[in-house]
């Protein structure tokens, strides 16, 4: 399979930084996924090696009572009805998670609603003359999960909230997996050299680039995930990976912008027969 990874950093097309910090608490971590039995209690124990996830197909959505749905491109779009809106002030981060969560619960199929989990909360703002920046609107983003494990794939919920704190739109794109028990090609100590080896070779090639282009950042955390990747018949499949999040700035900057790279923990899992589950 081939090795990719994958990276988020904003605006910005490459990445760079004079020095690169890689919190304590990664290398912890990365000992406890190796050593179940000194499992660290923000880990879950999951099976990394017995499954892989491969797409079939994308899943379609029909309105509802209180709802109408619109396929476009290879979304969907959910409008709500006029009737069914009540004016509900946006509110603070920890409250508009919530109101997400209930506003899907009640829109989208229960096996999906329950697969959910909310990812990103934003808000619009609108300045006029000098008076203090108005929040008009809020956008709130849900990701999939898969047996408990967050998916790093297309599946994804986004949520449009207009200022009276109503859901203006809700777009959906939901892929269909089937389950399939895989085998790895390699054993367990040499799966997990590999796996420090490739996150040695992420610090040493990120630090460089940074250095390169006078920026600096920081790898702050990882969490357990299923990621997208492509094999050589260029056949796309979840397979478990390690999501290291962290962050960086100009040298001179104060804004921070978000940085994630995957590293699948055994690149080497291949399907030893048909989908035993749907999903």
């Amino acid at each position: 399979m081939k090795k990719i990874y994958f990276l988020a950093l904003g605006a910005l097309l490459s990445i760079s930084h004079a020095q690169l910090i890689v919190s304590k608490k990664i290398y912890q971590q990365m000992d406890a996924r190796e050593n179940p039995r000194v499992l660290m209690k923000s880990q879950k124990t999951v099976s990394q090696d017995s499954y892989i996830y491969t797409i079939a197909g994308s899943r379609d959505f029909k309105s509802g009572k209180n709802f109408q749905v619109k396929k476009l491109d290879d979304f969907h779009r959910f409008t709500i009805s006029k009737k069914n809106k009540k004016k509900r002030p946006l509110a603070s981060e920890d409250e508009m998670r919530i109101r997400a969560m209930d506003d899907i619960k009640s829109i989208l199929p229960k096996d999906v609603a329950d697969s959910c989990a909310i990812t990103s909360v934003g808000y619009e703002y609108e300045q006029r003359d000098s008076n203090k920046p108005r929040v008009v609107g809020s956008m709130i983003m849900a990701h999939r999960k898969l047996d408990g494990i967050p998916v790093r794939g297309s599946s994804y919920v986004l949520m449009s909230y207009d200022s009276s704190g109503n859901l203006s739109y809700m777009d959906v794109q939901w892929d269909k997996y089937n389950k399939v028990p895989a085998k790895s090609t390699v054993e367990q100590n040499k799966r997990n050299k590999i796996h420090r080896e490739e996150f040695d070779e992420l610090v040493e090639s990120v630090s460089q680039d940074f250095k390169e282009n006078g920026l600096r950042g920081s790898l702050d955390n990882s969490s357990q995930t299923l990621t997208a990747l492509e094999n050589e018949n260029g056949e796309v499949m979840l397979v478990p990976s390690v999501t290291f999040i962290g962050q960086y700035s100009t040298m001179d900057g104060d804004e921070s912008i978000p940085m994630t790279f995957d590293i699948p923990t055994d690149a080497s899992l291949v399907p030893v027969n048909k989908a035993i589950v749907s999903r």
